[in-house]
């Protein structure tokens, strides 16, 4: 892992500071190589604001189990009480996704960990993502049927394994976003931050572009639809994304009157399909520079970093193949207002081609 590291901090821009991220990322010490497909470090793009987040993305464990949640058990012993009690909800996650026999594992291909901040304390708990569809992690593959029960089911699981149980209120606004899902509309990842305080739940998923604000107002989110509206033609048009929209809404202030938020994805599936391919993401950026949203100089760094080359790791015989990839979110706030963020992710698929 340490030698992925050192590949991906040499490439990123020297403007992000990836060296405080490795930090965080020495906790994930062992079983990297073989469980983790993709990491991302995550940067605010505005001119104010320098927060760099460091995610993993573990693919669904084999027989042996999952390493790196064998490795944060083992780390965790020698952590203060406090810090070991944060991060057992993750530790009961883990047990539940282990291997075939499992309950989660056949329900779960994908789970996220985020750490917030790698200013902050190392040990600090991480925000936890799981995937409730297959074949979202391979942009040119179409999503799996949707079985709304079960993904259901798996979200309550899921928030009872992380003791984040579902109350009265967050029951209802999952059975809403479900239920009002239209045809072509999925709800992909569930999020529970539990880094963050209070704890929020999110959801992120994708509906047809003209089905987003009738899909919005029928779950009761509690934001200016028409000042969204605007923000979409001028950040987020079709142009760019095609028909899809992929959203990221946040449980805890959906519903709040001017405290809504809603974050708006420029996603791998957009730049595979089309209609705007550039990974670079450059006219999406000028936008953002544009509204000022973005400052210029991280608006280059981004654009630099998408590609692939070939890396030798030391202890391997042959190079392996090394991806680079951007993503972007526009947050919509009706509190703090809106801002912008990039994720600058790399991956190492297995075999030489």
């Amino acid at each position: 892992m340490n030698d992925i590291l050192t590949v991906a901090s040499a490439r990123l821009p020297a403007e992000v500071g990836f060296d405080r991220a490795r930090a965080h990322a020495r906790l994930f010490r062992s079983g990297l190589e073989g469980d983790v497909t993709a990491q991302y470090v995550e940067w605010r793009l505005g001119p104010a604001d320098d927060q760099v987040d460091f995610l993993v993305a573990l693919d669904r464990p084999g027989p042996q189990g999952t390493g790196v949640f064998r490795d944060l058990e083992e780390r965790s012993r020698s952590w203060a009480e406090q810090e070991r009690h944060a991060w057992l909800p993750v530790a009961r996650l883990g047990a539940a996704w282990s291997g075939p026999e499992a309950p989660l594992w056949p329900r779960v291909p994908t789970v996220w960990l985020e750490l917030d901040d790698v200013r902050g304390p190392a040990a600090a708990p991480p925000c936890v993502s799981v995937c409730l569809v297959s074949g979202y992690a391979r942009p040119l593959e179409p999503l799996g049927a949707p079985r709304p029960d079960e993904e259901i089911d798996t979200v309550h699981r899921v928030l009872d394994l992380l003791g984040v149980p579902a109350s009265a209120r967050l029951s209802g606004a999952l059975g809403r976003c479900f239920a009002a899902l239209p045809r072509g509309g999925r709800l992909i990842h569930l999020s529970v931050m539990l880094g963050r305080d209070p704890k929020a739940v999110k959801l992120y998923g994708k509906v047809p572009r003209a089905a987003l604000s009738p899909y919005l107002k029928a779950i009761g989110w509690s934001g200016e639809l028409a000042a969204l509206e605007r923000a979409q033609r001028a950040l987020y048009p079709e142009a760019y994304t095609g028909d899809d929209v992929y959203f990221d809404l946040n449980l805890a202030n959906y519903d709040a009157p001017g405290r809504a938020s809603l974050g708006l994805a420029f996603s791998q599936q957009q730049v595979a399909r089309g209609p705007c391919q550039d990974p670079r993401r450059r006219a999406i950026l000028d936008r953002l520079v544009e509204a000022g949203l973005c400052h210029p100089a991280k608006a280059a760094a981004v654009a630099g970093w998408p590609g692939e080359s070939r890396e030798q790791v030391a202890g391997e015989a042959w190079p392996r193949r090394f991806l680079r990839f951007l993503d972007i979110k526009l947050v919509w706030d009706e509190d703090q207002g809106p801002s912008a963020k990039a994720y600058l992710g790399t991956s190492w698929p297995s075999g030489l081609f």
